[in-house]
């Protein structure tokens, strides 16, 4: 889990989806803004497809939250984000998800170094 001052509120995502910059995966898409606070702030936004796949739906929150949460550190600080999942990222691996992750934050040159 995130801590809270690294994740974003209502209106903050509202304005990253309205001012931010667009990333698209095979599976996920990541939206950036820069902010002029010391440290990222994070959100993850998995749509609700059908009833049944509240338990997979919840599973790939948590695989989003517990990776970049290992990934804080070296993530670039002072950008807001938002991991949005399409419906087929319901069915991928944790390595798959962790491996698009790495592969959208290269395309933002979000990683420090």
């Amino acid at each position: 889990m995130l801590s809270k001052t690294h994740r974003l509120k209502k209106k903050e995502i509202e304005n990253v989806f309205k001012k931010g910059r667009t990333y698209r995966g095979n599976f996920l898409i990541l939206k950036i803004k820069k902010n002029s606070l010391p440290l990222s702030r994070w959100s993850f936004i998995v749509p609700l497809p059908a009833p049944r796949t509240i338990v997979k739906r919840n599973k790939l929150k948590r695989q989003l939250r517990e990776n970049f949460r290992k990934k804080l550190k070296i993530i670039k600080s002072g950008f807001d984000g938002i991991i949005l999942s399409l419906p087929v990222a319901l069915k991928k691996k944790y390595w798959e998800v962790d491996k698009e992750i790495d592969k959208l934050l290269h395309l933002a040159n979000l990683y420090k170094g």
